[in-house]
């Protein structure tokens, strides 16, 4: 048998490939820098003269996070008054946000169920509390309510509608058995005038919420730190706060965002 010869990579070979390595490796840390832009997190240690990039401690427990896996999930009702609401001991996850945030793509890619959460080019779709049951293998989310809000904003409806979901919400989310844990969604590239009013509104009646920044696959991987760190300003949130981001087209922030959802519902 004839044997392929096999030619060492020369010295500058070597330093062309170790060179793209690093280049990579920093693309990779870039990328997971954007999703946790916290000044006090974000760190950048060089070796002696290697230029190496080591990963923001973090992010370090939820790499080798496995995905949660999700058995079933289903859509119950639609609420359009308190008395529909649910009453069992069962944890809820509410979802809110404003009209054209992308939160029914969102709530669909969280669960892997494509058209569950129903996806509408006219925003404001949403007018009633959607509740949709639903069990992973997560042993602190094995069975749980998810509750799709109505959206604030610019949805074409009249005002009395409007003046209708305010009060709804603040009843759902003011209950005895409050949720869990809420998620207030906000578009990476755009800050709308009503996200922050609506942080410090849950915040006033006892919602600490998640903060997730949608469509983050429609920004330029260079675009990333600057985009965070303005929702963080205009947000008013804490230097040491998270914001996490999530792109319903790439799935990129689902695992981070389960991790979140369970340490906040096993506290």
């Amino acid at each position: 048998m004839s044997q392929m010869n096999s030619k060492a990579p020369t010295g500058r070979q070597r330093h062309n490939n170790a060179t793209r390595s690093r280049r990579a490796r920093r693309c990779l840390v870039d990328f997971f820098i954007a999703d946790c832009v916290c000044e006090d997190t974000r760190r950048e240690t060089r070796g002696k003269g290697t230029g190496e990039h080591v990963l923001p401690l973090c992010l370090l427990p939820l790499i080798d996070r496995s995905p949660v896996k999700i058995l079933s999930a289903e859509f119950i009702r639609s609420c359009v008054s308190p008395e529909q609401f649910p009453k069992g001991a069962t944890s809820e996850i509410a979802f809110v946000g404003r009209s054209n945030v992308g939160k029914s793509s969102l709530i669909n890619s969280l669960l892997q169920r494509k058209g569950l959460a129903k996806v509408s080019r006219t925003p404001g779709k949403t007018r009633a509390v959607n509740l949709f049951a639903v069990s992973t293998d997560d042993p602190a989310l094995r069975r749980f309510l998810l509750a799709d809000l109505p959206g604030y904003g610019y949805a074409k409806v009249s005002k009395s509608e409007r003046a209708q979901w305010a009060p709804l919400v603040e009843q759902y989310l003011k209950r005895r058995a409050q949720p869990c844990a809420v998620v207030m969604l906000v578009e990476s590239r755009v800050l709308g005038t009503q996200d922050g009013d609506t942080i410090a509104w849950l915040r006033s009646i006892g919602c600490d919420p998640l903060v997730v920044a949608t469509k983050v696959d429609k920004l330029k991987p260079s675009e990333r730190v600057s985009a965070m760190r303005r929702l963080q300003e205009g947000l008013g949130l804490e230097r040491d706060s998270t914001l996490m981001v999530y792109s319903s087209v790439t799935g990129e922030g689902r695992e981070r965002l389960w991790a979140a959802l369970n340490e906040r519902c096993r506290t």
